[in-house]
């Protein structure tokens, strides 16, 4: 279990270090780090210990994602990523800007993808946002989200409109609340 930790706390500033001075227009590199994303969460996986600092570090990186050009494989990977992230990091003191760009990355993904898989991952941390994430934070990103919701409520499979309808749901409490 330490060895896990230690590990990940080794190597999550080092990464971080270096896609900081990376060029964001140089997409081949940029994938190779997206593709860092999930070995290294699985990794925290394992970890008792909270490592809230270690996973706000690796926000600037899936902000960054979500604005790039995937291949289907990598999109996949990456939104698994994501939802262990979402599960796992407290959301409390992340950035506005940051969780913006996380709610706007996630609606867009879920208008434009025909793919029924990533649509229902995607799906899924949405859903795990508004469960774990802090309500009054995620409101002004309420309409964008439920935009977005109305074209997988109008998709043609089945397990996709019932995901995007109990996300829906999850989404309308926070207003109420």
């Amino acid at each position: 279990m330490l060895w896990r930790q230690r590990i990940f706390c080794q190597l999550v500033p080092l990464i971080m270090e270096k896609f900081r001075v990376v060029d964001k227009e140089n997409s081949g590199i940029l994938n190779v780090y997206f593709s860092l994303i999930c070995p290294l969460l699985d990794i925290a996986r394992g970890v008792p210990a909270v490592l809230s600092s270690e996973f706000k570090m690796l926000l600037p990186m899936f902000t960054e994602a979500l604005k790039a050009e995937f291949y289907p494989s990598d999109l996949q990977v990456f939104f698994a990523g994501v939802l262990s992230l979402l599960k796992l990091a407290p959301l409390e003191g992340v950035p506005h800007d940051q969780l913006k760009a996380v709610c706007y990355g996630l609606a867009k993904v879920i208008k434009e993808q025909n793919s029924v898989n990533i649509c229902l991952i995607a799906l899924e941390c949405l859903d795990t946002l508004v469960k774990r994430g802090p309500k009054e934070r995620l409101v002004p990103f309420y309409s964008r989200v439920i935009t977005s919701l109305v074209a997988a409520l109008a998709s043609s499979k089945r397990v996709v409109r019932k995901a995007a309808a109990e996300t829906r749901n999850k989404w309308e409490l926070i207003i109420t609340v």
